[in-house]
């Protein structure tokens, strides 16, 4: 099975972080984070279209896709190269990114899985980004590349009470 998720990743935490700092400030970041936008719509079309396995990026990739591999006990592999998010990040984290993107939460984006093929034909409807796949596994295991190097994260994700 495919890995795919809609919209960009990482908008919500940027958006945070600058509001903090200045809330007055309003930009596409902190847009994303104070009005975030539903997706409804491309729910509906990816049940129509035969996914039965989504769920709300609300809590960062790092924690929601490890909700997935320990509820369906699965290995998920996910290429950073792969996720879409906006490259004004690169300037904003730095070197930090990679911890920033996975572990954003509030960006309620959609996480879908699926067979390849639906997943494929889904690219073609809603705007997704197929950024990993699903095996089978013996125990829960999360892992995430760039470069074909796994990367070590700082992180578990976003926490809604911390």
């Amino acid at each position: 099975d495919f890995v795919a998720v809609t919209g960009q990743i990482g908008n919500s935490i940027a958006g945070l972080e600058m509001s903090e700092k200045d809330n007055t400030i309003s930009n596409k970041f902190t847009q994303k984070f104070f009005h975030p936008i539903p997706r409804i719509n491309e729910s509906k079309i990816a049940i129509e279209n035969g996914i039965i396995c989504s769920m709300d990026l609300s809590d960062g990739l790092i924690k929601d896709l490890y909700r997935i591999c320990k509820a369906s006990n699965v290995k998920i592999e996910i290429d950073f190269e792969k996720i879409n998010y906006d490259q004004d990040l690169n300037n904003i984290f730095n070197e930090n990114i990679e911890n920033k993107i996975l572990s954003s939460g509030e960006e309620y984006e959609l996480i879908l899985i699926g067979p390849a093929s639906k997943i494929k034909n889904l690219e073609d409807k809603i705007d997704i980004k197929i950024i990993g796949r699903v095996s089978d596994s013996k125990e829960p295991i999360l892992e995430f590349y760039k470069n074909k190097k796994i990367i070590n994260l700082s992180t578990e994700g976003f926490d809604h009470f911390g």
